[in-house]
Order: C-alpha cells, then structure tokens, then sequence
C-alpha cells in the first residue's frame, strides 16, 4: 500500500519512481526508500513505467445491465413519465371513474406509473434486485460507487422495498394503473369499488389498482 500511495503521488522524474521501476524491471522487490541509483537494465523510465498497473479491488456485483430499447429509453431519462394513452379502454374508463371520486372526497389523486414498455419493466425488476438484494446493505469499498448508481435510480423509480415490480405486469398490457390517493385505505377501497377497481395488494402497493 505505501509502495502504490508514493507512485501515484510521484512524477515520472521523482527518484522514487525512478527506484521502482528499475527495481521491478530487475527482478527485485519494490524499494523501500525514496531514492536511490539511477534507473539501468538497458530500458527506459517511460517504457518501463507503462508497464506497471495498480490494481484494485473489483467490485463482485454486477452493474445494472444497459437500456437499448427506445420506448424504455423514453421512461428511463423520464422516470415520472406517465403514459395513460395506452390503457385499455375498460382500464381508462375505471381510471377516470376513480380521479373523478377521489376528487369529489378531497384525495387530490395524483397518476403514477400506467402504460409501461415490457423493457422498462424489466429495468424496474433489475433495478429492485440490485438494491434491495445485493448492494442496500453491502459495505464493500469496491462496491461504493455502484451502490450509489443503483440507490439513485430506485429513489428516482419511487420503487418501493416491500414490493418487487412484477415481471410480467399488468402495466405491460395497459390492464394497470397506480394512483396516489390522500385517503384513509377503506374509503380508498370503497371508491376504487364502484369504478369496478380493486388492489391486489392493499398493503404492500397500496397504490396498485387493476379492473375487477
């Protein structure tokens, strides 16, 4: 360690490194001073420097895997993105019937996560098992910098740790919808039951709603 902390400080023509590599160019340990004879061998300081790597520690978690489909694309640089366009009609017409409720009961209904690309949903999944599987309570150095990409996008997604995105949702058919809805949860559920919607999950993904 106190080898690759005086390298990485050093410039080319500092003595120490100098030292080094003519030290580990001639079948020698590193040295253990910061100067010493000139470098020999018949080699060059600069030939001989871009020989030597430090090496570090690799982080063990894989990285998320890339997006290249151009509708996930859309949702990924918009997280918040929200595409109702798409609903069923039966869904949409259920979705209208609920803001138009919760409206009338002061829920301020806000529209979440509705119509979404089969690949994005997949992002989603990853995403989820990153962070809450594998790196959420992983303290690994080497891991830092991953942990912080992933943490990022979960926050960003509004995902939540009770509840992993289903791999094959009913948003990847237009059959599903979340909403928020400032209510207390049984006069949500009464709501939700005259516009012929239900949630799967009332306590897990209280905002989830799907047709009856």
């Amino acid at each position: 360690m106190f080898h690759t902390q005086r390298m990485r400080s050093c410039p080319s023509s500092h003595p120490f490194l100098k030292n080094y590599v003519r030290a580990m160019a001639c079948g020698g340990g590193p040295p253990t001073h910061g100067s010493g004879p000139d470098l020999a061998c018949g080699k060059s300081l600069a030939s001989l420097t871009a020989t030597i790597t430090v090496t570090r520690a690799a982080c063990p978690i894989q990285p998320l895997p890339p997006i290249t489909d151009p509708a996930a694309l859309l949702f990924e640089n918009n997280p918040r993105r929200s595409d109702t366009i798409c609903l069923v009609p039966a869904m949409s017409t259920a979705l209208s019937c609920l803001l138009t409720a919760a409206t009338n009961a002061g829920g301020t209904p806000s529209v979440g996560s509705a119509c979404r690309p089969a690949a994005y949903n997949r992002h989603l999944g990853n995403v989820w098992t990153k962070w809450v599987k594998e790196l959420r309570d992983n303290n690994n150095p080497a891991c830092a910098a991953l942990r912080s990409e992933v943490k990022t996008h979960f926050n960003g997604h509004g995902l939540l740790r009770s509840q992993r995105p289903v791999p094959n949702s009913k948003h990847i058919t237009g059959e599903a919808v979340d909403v928020t809805i400032r209510l207390p949860s049984a006069q949500i559920d009464t709501l939700v039951a005259g516009c012929q919607l239900r949630r799967p999950l009332p306590v897990k993904d209280r905002v989830h709603f799907i047709r009856r």
